[in-house]
């Protein structure tokens, strides 16, 4: 069984059939892309993948556990949304202890990470500067991080 399976998944919005008899399969280690024009579903498709949105009908499987009985698969999953959910007038730092208490985790492992995640993306340097003092590419980066925070299995950027 494939480590992400979405099957004949349907999602409605006020009659408006957004997802139709979606089926895919991806397997642990993929990198996966979903193209299409604006409005053809892509946000949606990752918002019932995230478990935000329950599927009308069909299943959305996880690590073979369906996302609708397992509440915890939410905890192996990142998510960068479209539009950035950090808050500008905290330091970068303060932005990814926000987002490591949000996923459970201890002070020490929070700073650990950090440092590690900051590092890795060219940021270590700004950790104590107010985001919106940041370029929109560094303010980016600073979102992938705080959703790689708490190493998840799967990352998904929309």
């Amino acid at each position: 069984m494939s480590f992400i399976e979405l099957k004949e998944v349907n999602k409605s919005f006020n009659q408006n059939q957004i997802l139709n008899d979606i089926s895919l399969s991806i397997e642990k280690g993929d990198f996966f892309g979903i193209v299409g024009p604006s409005g053809a579903g892509k946000s949606v498709l990752m918002k019932t993948l995230l478990g935000i949105y329950l599927p009308d009908k069909g299943q959305v499987i996880i690590n073979s556990k369906n996302i609708e009985e397992d509440k915890s698969l939410k905890n192996i999953i990142g998510f960068v949304p479209q539009n950035s959910s950090l808050y500008p007038d905290l330091s970068v730092f303060s932005n990814m202890k926000y987002f490591g208490k949000l996923y459970g985790m201890k002070l020490k492992d929070i700073k650990e990470r950090s440092k590690i995640l900051l590092g890795d993306m060219g940021l270590s340097s700004v950790s104590n500067k107010k985001l919106k003092s940041l370029s929109g590419g560094m303010n980016r980066r600073v979102n992938i991080a705080c959703s790689m925070l708490h190493n998840p299995a799967i990352l998904i950027l929309d």
